[in-house]
């Protein structure tokens, strides 16, 4: 989460899978929309998707930490 002009910006990472990687353009533009519409809808939160390589987001052992929070105290 960040800040920017006195607004909260969520943004949400989401490891795609290998084979959908090698899809075109436009599918994962299609998985983008409609991750937004599905948080949207469910949570009454609008968010930025960021669409990631598979492995790249850090694992934790433990509990992990899901949530970090960049907004200046």
């Amino acid at each position: 989460m960040d800040r920017k002009n006195h607004s909260d910006l969520l943004t949400i990472k989401v490891e795609v899978e290998a084979e959908a990687m090698m899809d075109s353009y436009g599918a994962l533009e299609k998985l983008d929309i409609s991750l937004r519409e599905k948080m949207h809808m469910m949570l009454g939160l609008d968010a930025k998707i960021q669409l990631v390589s598979p492995n790249t987001l850090q694992r934790f052992e433990g509990k992990a930490k899901r949530v970090t929070d960049l907004r200046k105290k």
